[in-house]
């Protein structure tokens, strides 16, 4: 997971940067950035509320279309709320 925040956020977008400077390439042409610290400086903070409301449509999207899914197959409201709360709940549970 660190290899992302590297690669993705850090080298690619450049939203994170390190704080200890720059990363050296080991002589297996790996790098290990698993004891590095990242930060995201206030002039990027925009960019990551734009990341977070893109999960938060995704997951509005897949909430109302299961819920119409069950709602059609069952034709019961019912099935449909417990569908609801149940994706909620998950999306609350994994903390997205």
């Amino acid at each position: 997971m660190v290899e992302v925040l590297y690669f993705k956020f850090c080298r690619s977008y450049f939203i994170l940067e390190l704080v200890g400077g720059e990363v050296n390439a080991s002589t297996s042409n790996r790098i290990d950035v698993t004891r590095e610290t990242f930060r995201a400086p206030k002039k990027y903070f925009y960019q990551l509320i734009a990341f977070r409301r893109v999960y938060d449509v995704i997951w509005l999207l897949l909430n109302v279309g299961l819920d119409v899914v069950v709602f059609y197959i069952s034709e019961s409201i019912v099935w449909a709320v417990m569908t609801a709360l149940f994706i909620e709940g998950v999306r609350r549970a994994l903390k997205i």
